[in-house]
């Protein structure tokens, strides 16, 4: 994805602008989905779980989707993001890694007491878990771990593309 034909779009002009970093990320978007994009992910949000990534920007956004939810709250991050020292935006990305790790982390320990498996991850088979504390934190691991893991594919993304290297991930 980050070498990809619309990943390469990306220019200093459409970082300093909210409106067209949006745009280019509604057309990324559409032509790599990620893993907020399953429909699993989609149904969880409607039922009125929210991801608990707060991002740079501590203002609470309320959309009805999660894909214009996410889509908001990765335009506020880039924008931001994009003009903070290689550093702060390193360690900004090291504690992304490490929460999306903690929340898989969760999900598979919830996932493995109820026998399921990624490819069990569905509406139907979330009445396995017949414990509902259960299964709301399996709601929200899945929900965060999937917010968490798609925000640092695209934020890892952009780093390269401000600071002309590669992200070195650490976990």
């Amino acid at each position: 994805m980050m070498f990809s034909p619309v990943f390469s779009n990306v220019t200093t002009a459409t970082l300093q602008n909210p409106l067209q970093i949006r745009t280019w990320l509604e057309e990324l978007m559409q032509a790599y989905p990620v893993e907020i994009s399953t429909p699993l992910a989609s149904y969880i949000y409607a039922r009125g779980v929210r991801p608990e990534y707060a991002g740079i920007n501590k203002r609470i956004i309320k959309q009805a989707t999660l894909m214009d939810w996410f889509i908001g709250r990765m335009t506020l991050d880039i924008y931001q993001l994009a003009r903070t020292p290689e550093a702060e935006y390193e360690h900004f990305l090291d504690l992304l890694d490490l929460k999306s790790s903690q929340a898989l982390l969760q999900l598979g320990q919830i996932a493995v007491n109820y026998d399921l498996y990624p490819c069990d991850y569905n509406e139907s088979n979330l009445s396995r878990i017949n414990c509902a504390d259960a299964r709301l934190a399996f709601e929200r691991s899945f929900l965060e771990e999937a917010v968490l893991n798609s925000a640092f594919a695209i934020l890892a993304g952009i780093f390269y593309y401000v600071h002309g290297k590669l992200y070195p991930v650490k976990t």
